[in-house]
């Protein structure tokens, strides 16, 4: 992908000094050779690509990094940015966490038309969109319950078993 100029985005990791990104694309990683540096053992080398399109807006990418992104703790590969977006890396609970703003929008890119130029703005900024849609809970039905045995009545007196004699055995007469 050629590098092109894009709405400022905000990047932050954890309690992490700011960052501006205003190029396209950008990498995140754990190496010095990556725009934005996250010093983790959860984030691979190179982690994921955050990366402008002037239909899409900023979207963060997943670069085949071994513990994935996460949004509200599932695991994503493409996630849309809009408004402030959070997404954990490596873990869904306990791995860093990314911070991205728009920090407002991009100057018209001018587009070639039939018949002449003219001045295009980007898409407005879209809620994050998670990557697949997140399946519905399902709500389970109520068992139909068939015929039910009452367990049997408890004994008033408690049943001691003693040995049978046999009845013309000690019969007097």
């Amino acid at each position: 992908m050629n590098t092109q100029e894009a709405t400022p985005l905000q990047v932050r990791v954890g309690q992490g000094a700011q960052q501006t990104v205003r190029v396209s694309p950008a990498s995140l990683g754990r190496t010095p050779d990556n725009e934005v540096v996250v010093n983790h053992p959860l984030v691979s080398r190179r982690h994921l690509s955050i990366e402008w399109s002037a239909d899409d807006g900023w979207q963060v990418i997943d670069a085949g990094s071994t513990n994935g992104m996460f949004v509200s703790g599932v695991r994503q590969t493409v996630v849309t940015v809009a408004g402030t977006t959070r997404i954990n890396l490596g873990d869904g609970q306990t791995g860093p966490v990314l911070e991205l703003t728009p920090l407002g929008p991009a100057a018209p890119t001018i587009v070639p038309a039939s018949g002449g130029v003219h001045a295009q703005r980007p898409p407005t900024p879209r809620p994050a969109t998670p990557g697949p849609a997140t399946p519905k809970p399902v709500t389970p039905k109520p068992v139909t319950p068939g015929p039910v045995t009452p367990p049997p009545a408890p004994s008033s007196h408690p049943v001691r078993a003693q040995p049978v004699r046999p009845m013309w055995r000690g019969l007097r007469r």
